[in-house]
């Protein structure tokens, strides 16, 4: 898998604006190969307040994370109450604003051996799921899909479905030949074109 294939499959919900922020891995021995693609499609997407940033730990010398969010839909959720208080519970400076905030969850994912249970809210999942896992220490869930769901199954599955269809459409554009910002850029009206078309 190319480097913006595997970005349009595994973070295209966050480039298109559906997803508050998406990580994965990708091989280290290959990230200086892609240094160059990564910069200029964070070029294109700091545009529309998108952010790439790649996340180095020692403990996954194999791996280099990348963490892509969207300024705007993170800033919303990590605004809540419910998740500023869940934040500061966890050794946050709540009050420093949603950059320090963000700069703390890639400081930690940057040193723990395993990334840390309150990421998950940085990714879009119910804070009641991210603490039920934590406490459950991942067992006894209802559903698993993007992440593991202890609370309400009909929201989660729906909200996994605009996930799963967003990546299907945009893998498919990219199989077709469209640049990847383009993709992301026209998403949500292609997608409504195409529903009323069905």
């Amino acid at each position: 898998m190319s480097f913006v294939q595997a970005l349009l499959y595994y973070a295209s919900p966050t480039l298109c604006g559906i997803k508050p922020a998406s990580i994965f891995s990708y091989k280290e021995t290959e990230f200086s190969q892609i240094q160059d693609q990564v910069y200029d499609l964070q070029q294109e997407f700091s545009k529309y307040d998108r952010w790439i940033v790649p996340v180095f730990n020692e403990n996954r010398a194999r791996d280099i994370l990348l963490f892509i969010y969207d300024a705007q839909l993170l800033s919303n959720t990590l605004e809540n109450p419910r998740m500023l208080s869940y934040l500061e519970q966890k050794g946050y400076d709540v009050k420093g604003g949603t950059k320090k905030i963000i700069a703390e969850v890639l400081r930690r994912v940057s040193v723990g051996t395993a990334f840390p249970h309150e990421i998950g809210i940085f990714l879009g999942y119910p804070l009641e799921d991210v603490i039920a896992f934590e406490r459950n220490k991942g067992k006894h869930s209802k559903l698993t899909g993007y992440w593991q769901v202890y609370g309400n199954i009909e929201k989660a599955c729906a909200v996994m479905r605009a996930y799963k269809s967003c990546s299907s459409f945009c893998c498919s554009l990219l199989e077709r030949g469209l640049r990847v910002p383009f993709i992301c850029r026209n998403f949500l009206n292609s997608h409504k074109q195409l529903e009323a078309i069905k």
